[in-house]
């Protein structure tokens, strides 16, 4: 008969928590811990169970506290996980961490493009010696052009041997350089100052045209002229009303001939002509001064002389061409009086020495600048228009002739 298996008896440890086995037809043997090796007391015997029964295990540990949530040996809260479940769960980990890979790699990339591309769009700083070097340049280049500009207009000035009438400038400032190239030596330039506007002072007070007369250039051939203009109720005789005469600062001197900028009453700025003669005497030009014609301004029109006279006028380019001024044969230019009143039209043929001097001083002056000049014009026979006429000849350059002797 076999014998049968003794029913083990489960204690707790109170050390470590941990689980002791002990025989309980051995009562006098003491339990001990298998971890830490600690007494564990015996449980009160009960009563023998009947032959052959089976004791059940969850009645022997009914007695036993309920293990903590931490307790490793509670498995109440842990998921039972089969293989298939592990597989799928690595899986998704792996495919999580390789998207996460794809995105870092696509946000590094798309932020290294931007950076690429914001450095092509930046533009290269300029070192600050180019950027001085630039500047130092242009400087001297806009240096260089202005010498050249001025150099052209005061050459062009001598060659015709007169100065020519400045633009009246629409700021008011006075459009004259400064002092140069005196006929006189330096030790003179104070005394000679102070003649010739004295001389101005006299002309511009004078109370009537015959008192002026006695400090105009060439008073016999001008008298007669000064007297059929003064006639004319258009033109009222009496002082010239100015405010100011320029200092010497503002003097422009051209052999024998000092050009002075008068500011009129109405602010606009008027040049005034003064000749040094031989015997140190000085003399206003009146015919500059009033921009004398031999057919006034007025009158051109309804007389339309075929015959040449003279016509001081300033001229500007034009591309205007009717009644037989066709642009293959002409060159169109404007005439205006010094007011600007009254305007014209004067031509030019190809390749003629006028055309050529006339678009000499033209760049020399700039092209946006009037040109003073003392004309021989003519209009053609059975002329269609008052307002055209053929230019036959340049007296001089500016409105003071020179090609006169005083008389």
């Amino acid at each position: 008969m076999p014998v049968p298996k003794p029913s083990w008896i489960v204690a707790r440890c109170r050390s470590c928590s941990g689980l002791a086995k002990c025989d309980p037809t051995k009562l006098g043997a003491p339990a001990t811990c298998p971890a830490c090796g600690t007494v564990l007391p015996l449980p009160p015997p009960s009563a023998p169970a009947s032959s052959g029964a089976v004791r059940d295990p969850s009645a022997l540990i009914s007695h036993l506290p309920k293990p903590k949530p931490s307790d490793p040996l509670d498995t109440s809260r842990v998921k039972q996980t089969n293989s298939e479940e592990m597989v799928s769960l690595a899986s998704e980990r792996v495919r999580v961490k390789r998207k996460s890979k794809r995105v870092v790699k696509q946000l590094t990339s798309w932020e290294q493009s931007r950076e690429e591309l914001d450095r092509e769009r930046r533009p290269n700083p300029t070192p600050a010696w180019l950027r001085k070097t630039k500047i130092a340049a242009l400087a001297l280049v806009s240096a260089a052009l202005l010498g050249l500009t001025v150099y052209g207009v005061i050459a062009s000035m001598r060659e015709g041997g007169a100065i020519s009438e400045p633009e009246e400038p629409e700021s008011g400032s006075a459009p004259f350089s400064e002092l140069e190239a005196a006929s006189f030596d330096r030790t003179e330039s104070k005394r000679v100052y102070a003649r010739a506007r004295a001389t101005a002072m006299q002309f511009l007070d004078a109370a009537t045209w015959q008192e002026r007369l006695s400090f105009c250039r060439e008073p016999k051939r001008v008298r007669m002229l000064m007297s059929e203009y003064y006639s004319n109720p258009a033109r009222p005789d009496g002082p010239a009303a100015h405010r100011s005469l320029p200092d010497q600062a503002k003097v422009v001197v051209n052999g024998s001939l000092i050009l002075l900028s008068i500011e009129m009453d109405d602010f606009s700025r008027r040049p005034l002509a003064i000749e040094r003669l031989s015997d140190d005497s000085y003399r206003v030009d009146w015919e500059s001064w009033v921009g004398h014609c031999e057919i006034p301004w007025d009158e051109l029109g309804q007389r339309r002389s075929a015959l040449p006279f003279r016509l001081r006028a300033r001229l500007l380019r034009r591309d205007y061409y009717n009644h037989g001024f066709q642009d293959e044969q002409w060159t169109s230019w404007q005439l205006e009086d010094r007011d600007g009143q009254h305007r014209i039209f004067g031509y030019v043929e190809h390749q003629s020495p006028v055309l050529i001097q006339l678009e000499s001083t033209a760049r020399s002056q700039g092209t946006n600048r009037p040109i003073h000049v003392l004309l021989e014009v003519r209009f053609p026979q059975s002329a269609p228009a008052g307002d055209q006429v053929e230019i036959t000849k340049i007296i001089t350059l500016g409105w003071v002739d020179t090609t006169r002797e005083d008389g």
